[in-house]
């Protein structure tokens, strides 16, 4: 009994604890809205700080344009050393071959090829034939007439027939004539030059020392004259530089196409006299005369190159059997007409 009574008495106190607390407590509160310590716990009627997801940029201020000051004179200097100008070098004159080939390029453009099965007029030294065209290479046609068939070899035919059925011949004459024509005017300008004064090379001006140079080009008729002889000192360089040329060719084939080779000066023309080999003369008649047109070109092209000719047509190619008889080469009217035996 008495411990109800004591744990009875624990618990009024206990109530009266938690009242005084509370009776307090709202003291404390009041007292912070009235009474002379007003607002000591936290501010009395403060609003809220409300935060700007974008806070406001401030006002644009009126800015005073600002003028640079003009730039300082410039500091005076003293002259510099004249610049030098660059040096350029000069471009290498172009061959004789190069010209030629260029030239030549334009005017085989200008003559087709002939159309196999189209009719044509073939004129030839013995007269002329018509008929249909069978064939052609670059040193003859086969011409087909109703009773026959005719073989027409190009030293046959008339220049009249080679703009329709020879065209590499009808350009040939055509570049060797403006070639002709380049040249003089080359040479004409170097003259020009020497006797404006020393050269670079400190030698004086004049005329070319070269033989057999100038603007002349005619060709007259050349008698050949096969019989073996030995070189002139003034052709050796250009037989020489042919014959790099025929081996060059040799080692490419695989077959020797000359023996010998010796030229000869007669009159203005220069010839070269080539004994050719059994493998040659055993070839057929195109390739005989490819060959052969070839070699009287690079002839021509080393001899201009030398400076031992005038022009193109003074350089003549014979070309020989094993007993020094001719087998083809250059007309003796015109170097550049090559031909072959049938």
């Amino acid at each position: 009994m008495r411990s109800s009574k004591s744990n009875g008495e624990a618990g009024k106190a206990a109530v009266y604890v938690v009242m005084f607390l509370a009776v307090v407590g709202l003291l404390v509160l009041v007292s912070n809205f009235v009474g002379p310590k007003k607002g000591w716990l936290f501010p009395v009627g403060s609003k809220k700080v409300v935060v700007s997801p974008h806070p406001s940029q401030p006002a644009p201020q009126k800015t005073t344009p600002v003028t640079a000051p003009p730039p300082p004179p410039p500091k005076e200097t003293k002259p510099s050393k004249p610049v030098s100008k660059p040096v350029v070098e000069k471009k290498a004159k172009p061959s004789v071959k190069e010209i030629y080939d260029k030239i030549f390029a334009k005017y085989r453009k200008r003559f087709k090829d002939p159309v196999v099965g189209k009719e044509y007029y073939v004129y030839m030294s013995t007269g002329t034939i018509h008929g249909k065209l069978k064939s052609f290479s670059d040193g003859k046609v086969v011409i087909k007439m109703p009773n026959v068939t005719m073989t027409c070899r190009i030293d046959k035919v008339k220049p009249r027939s080679y703009p329709t059925l020879f065209p590499k011949r009808a350009a040939n004459i055509m570049a060797l004539k403006e070639l002709k024509k380049v040249l003089a005017k080359r040479e004409e300008e170097e003259a020009k030059t020497k006797e404006a004064g020393p050269s670079s090379d400190g030698q004086g001006g004049g005329p070319s020392a070269e033989p057999g140079r100038g603007a002349s080009s005619h060709s007259a008729k050349v008698v050949y004259d096969p019989s073996p002889a030995k070189t002139p000192e003034s052709l050796k360089k250009a037989l020489k530089s042919f014959a790099e040329w025929v081996n060059m060719q040799q080692r490419h084939i695989g077959g020797q196409l000359a023996e010998k080779a010796y030229a000869k000066r007669q009159g203005r023309a220069v010839v070269l006299y080539l004994k050719t080999s059994k493998l040659f003369r055993s070839q057929d008649y195109d390739v005989r005369y490819s060959v052969a047109e070839a070699m009287g070109q690079v002839w021509g092209f080393k001899c201009l190159d030398h400076g031992v000719i005038r022009s193109p047509g003074d350089a003549h190619i014979v070309l020989l059997d094993a007993h020094n008889r001719l087998v083809g080469g250059s007309k003796e009217y015109d170097a550049s007409a090559i031909w072959v035996k049938k």
